[in-house]
């Protein structure tokens, strides 16, 4: 996919975030699968796929994205630029998941 088709697509996953996660997850795997393991991936689809696991509720897999954003060279930095995701990490903050390990929420605030 090019950017700009990513870009649209990516506006549609933020948009479906609150009231359809599961659409907005399928929609940010798109662009992660799409992308060739040579090219760098969106962060703004790692994020968004984060944001949607952890919404609804899939810690355990939460985790596996972060991992996964890492290996594919997606930063924690460039994961808090997305709003979607700043948003979901402010509530971790204020509201802390009890499934989220302390460990990981302490890497997903700070960006590592």
């Amino acid at each position: 996919m090019n950017a700009r088709i990513n870009d649209v697509v990516l506006n549609e996953a933020a948009t479906q975030l609150d009231a359809r996660p599961e659409h907005a997850l399928k929609l940010a795997q798109e662009i992660i699968d799409a992308t060739p393991d040579s090219a760098a991936v969106d962060p703004d689809a790692y994020a968004l796929k984060i944001a949607a696991l952890y919404k609804m509720n899939l810690i355990e897999l939460l985790e596996v994205a972060a991992n996964e954003a890492h290996d594919r060279k997606v930063s924690g930095q460039e994961l808090l630029k997305n709003a979607r995701s700043r948003a979901m990490l402010e509530k971790v903050r204020t509201r802390p998941n009890k499934k989220l390990r302390p460990d990981l929420r302490e890497r997903l605030l700070k960006g590592e």
